[in-house]
């Protein structure tokens, strides 16, 4: 199973500040993503997830046991 992982709860506190980099916007240095708590969002094939807007994604390499 693959699973996308998220900042878990962030999306509580509206909208986060947004810069620039080469890849993109970014929301979340790698101090703040390794402080905070990050979540796999499983799903089964076929499923449906649904993300708020506000909800972060973590670019922190996990292993998904």
């Amino acid at each position: 199973m693959v699973a996308p992982w998220v900042v878990s709860g962030l999306h509580q506190s509206g909208t986060l500040e947004h810069w620039v980099t080469d890849l993109g916007y970014q929301c979340l240095t790698e101090a703040d993503q390794a402080s905070l708590p990050i979540e796999a969002v499983e799903a089964d094939v076929g499923d449906v997830v649904v993300f708020s807007s506000l909800t972060p994604p973590s670019n922190r390499a996990k292993c998904h046991p």
